[in-house]
């Protein structure tokens, strides 16, 4: 495995299957919530929000539209947001 991460085209490759993956669990996750909506079973539900985390997801979310257009996502989060 440490070979296969040495070559960067499989990392890039990798990082693209991870993306791919969210994505496919956020489409998942999106249709749970749609069906629920519908069957009139919807729960809000309150919590805490992690801001880098919610901004990371995003990020990820938008990485492969971004390499597929040569471009690249920056986030920058000043260090008092938690």
């Amino acid at each position: 495995m440490r070979k296969l991460e040495q070559r960067p085209e499989i990392v890039k490759l990798l990082d693209a299957i991870k993306c791919l993956n969210r994505m496919v669990q956020f489409s998942i996750q999106d249709l749970q919530d749609i069906s629920s909506i519908g069957k009139k079973k919807f729960k809000v539900c309150i919590g805490r929000v992690s801001p880098r985390e919610a901004l990371k997801e995003v990020i990820n979310s938008y990485k492969m539209q971004a390499h597929k257009k040569k471009q690249a996502i920056v986030s920058m989060v000043d260090d008092s947001v938690p």
